[in-house]
């Protein structure tokens, strides 16, 4: 439950601060900072995780990104970690 919360709220962080959403130049500092530490805590969780973990972090990523084919990319994490671990 706990890497699913922090997933949630990088992936939130990660998407509410890209450039398309906030694209004036004295946003820019704020949204660098702000992707960053979202971005450190999306790497960590992505390689400490299970395979478990990281279709959890890809889908909220793509949930907050609003990204249309959510339940695609979640098969294609899957596929690829059963392939990694055989």
């Amino acid at each position: 439950m706990d890497s699913y919360a922090l997933a949630d709220c990088t992936a939130r962080i990660f998407a509410e601060w890209r450039t398309s959403k906030h694209p004036a130049d004295d946003d820019a500092k704020v949204r660098q900072i702000l992707r960053y530490q979202a971005v450190a805590g999306l790497r960590y969780l992505w390689k400490t995780g299970d395979y478990s973990q990281r279709v959890t972090v890809a889908c909220r990523v793509a949930i907050w990104m609003h990204h249309p084919n959510v339940s695609e990319i979640h098969k294609k994490i899957l596929a690829r970690e059963k392939v990694r671990l055989a």
